[in-house]
């Protein structure tokens, strides 16, 4: 089995949170439709800014290699995550899936040299990352998408110790994922 660390789980965790902080961003400059969606219906807000990069704010312009690095980022962590927890493996995969189709888009975007910002982008910027403090609200998961949650079975071969040091390493990787600041 793997090593794992907490660390690498939270880094995981706030690379995922920037990344699609910045899409659901990007979303709502271009559209402000319903504030929930379907993870799946992301791939049309990559697909539009790698169609139009110029429309996006110059916020936004400005945070896109910071997304896109982040997006690489998540894909490697959520690798490292799946391997350690092959129990959930159709999950991770899943998302790993729609991870990747979102950096495949992005990446035909070319990386412009950063624009000059105005006095007042620092304003614009904090408004429009409040509007998606916590990402999870604005998303819908199918209620089927995650079955057997609520319904941990430990292995039968796991040591006793092994499982206690599980579950306290998944006690503070969540209780740290609370605290996460939106970058």
């Amino acid at each position: 089995m793997s090593s794992f660390s907490a660390s690498k789980y939270v880094r995981y965790k706030r690379v995922t949170s920037s990344f699609l902080d910045w899409l659901l961003r990007a979303r709502g400059h271009r559209r402000h439709g319903s504030k929930h969606l379907q993870l799946e219906a992301l791939h049309e807000v990559a697909e539009e800014v790698a169609a139009q990069p110029s429309t996006l704010t110059p916020a936004l312009l400005k945070d896109f290699p910071k997304a896109r690095a982040a997006c690489q980022c998540a894909i490697t962590l959520r690798e490292h995550v799946a391997a350690f927890f092959a129990d959930a493996e159709h999950g991770h995969q899943h998302f790993l899936g729609l991870l990747r189709s979102w950096l495949n888009t992005l990446k035909g975007v070319p990386i412009e040299p950063q624009q000059r910002q105005e006095d007042d982008g620092g304003t614009a910027v904090k408004l429009e990352s409040a509007k998606f403090e916590n990402y999870y609200e604005v998303l819908d998961v199918d209620e089927d998408f995650f079955p057997d949650e609520g319904t941990y079975v430990a292995e039968p071969t796991a040591s006793k110790a092994f499982r206690v040091d599980r579950q306290r390493l998944l006690d503070e990787a969540f209780a740290e994922d609370m605290r996460l600041e939106v970058v």
